[in-house]
């Protein structure tokens, strides 16, 4: 399920970011595998789909690990404690395996395992050049969440736009109304 998978990936690159407030690096890797019986987790032998999500954070505690998929648990202050709860409940549903290894001051690596789609051809590598881009303007974000205010407020000013960010609609109505009268849109 792609909507799935892509909630487990972003849901991973989330808490490293916010792990992370003045910054670092988050490192998403995928490559096909092929496993004998037993050699991860519970896992049957075949071919696997192996996604890498690693960062240079904090790193974490043991204490914090042996609880990271309990339902409820988190460290963050206004955290619901369901975004790794989830991610490990989608890798299981598809019949997957995460692991996660972390060293306070090293960073933390989580590492999934998927089984490969039957008769899929992969898709030949593609070289890419990242260009870095700037953007220009101004940006309104709502969000009633500041965790996520905050985090998108840095990553659009990496981009070079100025946010604006509010906690409710009727914040939002007001700047926007008010960037307009001043013929800042």
């Amino acid at each position: 399920d792609r909507g799935q998978i892509g909630q487990v990936v972003h849901n991973l690159v989330l808490n490293a970011v916010q792990a992370m407030p003045q910054g670092g690096l988050v490192r998403v890797t995928a490559r096909n595998i092929t496993l004998g019986a037993d050699e991860v987790g519970s896992l049957a032998a075949g071919h696997y789909v192996q996604l890498t999500l690693a960062d240079t954070g904090p790193g974490m505690p043991p204490p914090v690990l042996a609880k990271l998929f309990d339902p409820y648990f988190t460290t963050k202050r206004g955290g619901s404690g369901l975004g790794l709860a989830t991610v490990h409940s989608i890798v299981r549903r598809h019949r997957g395996h995460i692991t996660v290894q972390s060293e306070v001051g090293h960073g933390t690596v989580f590492k999934i395992w998927l089984p490969a789609a039957e008769g899929a051809k992969a898709a030949a590598p593609v070289a890419a050049t990242v260009v870095p881009t700037r953007l220009h303007g101004r940006v309104l974000v709502m969000d009633d969440e500041e965790d996520i205010r905050r985090l998108l407020v840095s990553l659009l000013r990496r981009l070079g736009l100025e946010p604006v960010a509010v906690a409710d609609g009727a914040a939002a109505i007001r700047a926007y109304t008010e960037a307009q009268a001043q013929g800042r849109p």
